[in-house]
Parts: structure tokens; sequence; C-alpha cells
């Protein structure tokens, strides 16, 4: 079986100011969130994808859409990990250190992230589970960054080949294998 784990084209969406406060971050987090693609046509499809499954979000969807030119079964649980600020500030901080606190905060289990690495876990292992169940010889999959690295960790926890991704790129794809 071959599963290729793709993250969405880049978002055609620039914030006014990077600096912002907590709640200013909660509405960059929708506003990202109902962005529309840089639509990129560029990436070539070396493979006869069976099925092709993508997040529901906006973004993962349009670019399944571009890549793949079947039916499309989008699901919630291809989202990506959310992400909220630690603490509630009215300082203002840049984008990227609420990012990168969020994400720490993530890791180390904090309370102010939605979702805990153990429910990730469970559920990119979910989400493998249904893909095996679907016993064809090839998957496409549609997502974000943060969660293809935990699917791409889990496939190499399950013996799949391919390779180990650190950082998705926008609209690269990487295939795994089990042989």
């Amino acid at each position: 079986m071959k599963i290729g784990l793709m993250r969405h084209f880049k978002v055609d969406w620039t914030p006014a100011n990077h600096w912002m406060t907590a709640d200013e971050f909660d509405q960059w987090i929708v506003d990202y969130n109902h962005s529309n693609i840089i639509p990129d046509q560029t990436q070539v499809m070396d493979t006869d994808w069976n099925i092709c499954l993508s997040s529901d979000l906006i973004r993962a969807r349009d670019t399944a859409n571009i890549v793949y030119s079947g039916d499309i079964q989008c699901l919630n649980l291809l989202r990506e990990i959310d992400i909220a600020p630690i603490l509630r500030l009215r300082v203002r901080l840049h984008t990227n250190i609420w990012l990168a606190l969020g994400r720490l905060a993530w890791y180390f289990a904090h309370r102010s992230q939605l979702e805990s690495r153990v429910q990730v876990t469970a559920r990119a292992q979910h989400v493998i589970d249904l893909i095996e169940s679907y016993q064809v010889d090839n998957v496409l999959v549609v997502s974000h960054g943060m969660f293809i690295k935990v699917l791409n960790k889990q496939l190499r926890v399950r013996g799949y080949e391919g390779p180990s991704v650190n950082v998705p790129r926008n609209g690269d794809l990487y295939t795994y294998e089990k042989l």
C-alpha cells in the first residue's frame, strides 16, 4: 500500500499587523482558516491515486481539488492541530511568537491547548486505520503541516517506509509504502 501525504498549497492571506494581543491572535487563526490558497499546478503526480482524503478546511479542500480529479472525501479528522494563545495577554506579541508559544504549550500538554498530543496521536492512528480499511493500493491525503508531522511519525511506527519530515512544505508530496 502506498500513502501520499501532501500539505495544502500556500495560503493567500497576510495580516494587517503581525503584532497582536491574544484575542487578535484568535481572530488571526479564524481568518487564516477561512483564506484561499495560491494555486500551484507544478506538483507532478506520479501515482494514480485510488482515493483522496482531505481535511475539510478550505485550503486543503481546494488543494485536493487541484491535484486530484476524482471524488474527494473531506474529513475533519485531517484538520490542523488547533493552536491557542498560552496566556490571555493584552501585550502585543509577534505572530511567530504566538505560534511558537502555542506549539510549545501543545508539546508540553499545557491546559491552554484544545487537543493534547495523546489525542492528536490517537486521531492520527484512527486516520491510518481508516486508510488501511479501504484496502486499495494508493491513497492520497491532503492535510496540514503539524498534523502531517504526526501522521508521518505514526506511519513510520506502523512499518511504512518513507521520508522523515520535520517541516512539510506547501504543495510537496511525501510518499510512504508498506512493503
